[in-house]
């Protein structure tokens, strides 16, 4: 140094500060990078649990729609003049038609005149086609006629339902298109619904039907 010229001190004392500058500066730049790289950790990190709630609610929520989407099925005895008779497996709220597709349909020697093929299906309907010339053949379904003498009405047919008192043809074409609109009725109350039957016409048929 005592051998340098001023000008030469001078220029060594400003690359000294330029060093120390620079590496100050290097120093903090690291010191600011790795407070950034924790604070995205610390980020993602406190995101992990409200990404995993997420999806949990996004699965139940699939495996609620799921279950929701599968639809009931129910089991009927299809018998008669069909190509095979037998216990079909069909969703509930099918028709009579559903389930003589499902035994392969009619057979040549079958009479449909008198099935009603848009009637709604329950558990543990039986549903027999009659053959061309053979008598009348029972109610389709035939579970409409209770052991104790009382009409089912979720499956009765025209002819039954206007044998109850102040039930006509009329009214009982409004209960079976009531409940193929609608499905079936859940209580005997629930006929009240349809048109032209009041509490009058209740009190007077509320001991003779049924529903099941």
């Amino acid at each position: 140094m005592h051998n340098m010229s001023r000008g030469q001190q001078m220029v060594f004392i400003v690359l000294i500060a330029a060093l120390l500058i620079e590496t100050g500066v290097l120093l903090w730049t690291g010191r600011a990078k790795r407070a950034f790289n924790d604070d995205i950790m610390i980020d993602a990190q406190s995101m992990k649990p409200l990404d995993e709630a997420v999806s949990n609610e996004k699965d139940n929520t699939e495996n609620v729609n799921m279950q929701e989407e599968q639809p009931q099925t129910i089991k009927v005895y299809v018998a008669g003049s069909v190509n095979k008779p037998g216990v079909y497996e069909l969703s509930d709220g099918d028709r009579v038609e559903a389930a003589i597709q499902a035994a392969g349909g009619a057979s040549a020697d079958a009479d449909m005149s008198g099935i009603n093929l848009a009637q709604r299906l329950k558990d543990e309907d039986m549903i027999y086609v009659p053959k061309a010339g053979e008598a009348a053949s029972p109610a389709v379904p035939q579970n409409a006629q209770q052991k104790d003498g009382k009409i089912d009405i979720n499956s009765a047919t025209i002819e039954e339902l206007d044998k109850l008192p102040g039930i006509g043809p009329a009214k009982a074409q409004k209960i079976i298109d009531y409940r193929e609109q609608n499905g079936p009725f859940k209580a005997i109350d629930d006929i009240q619904q349809v048109s032209g039957i009041g509490p009058a016409t209740f009190e007077n048929i509320k001991d003779l039907i049924v529903a099941k």
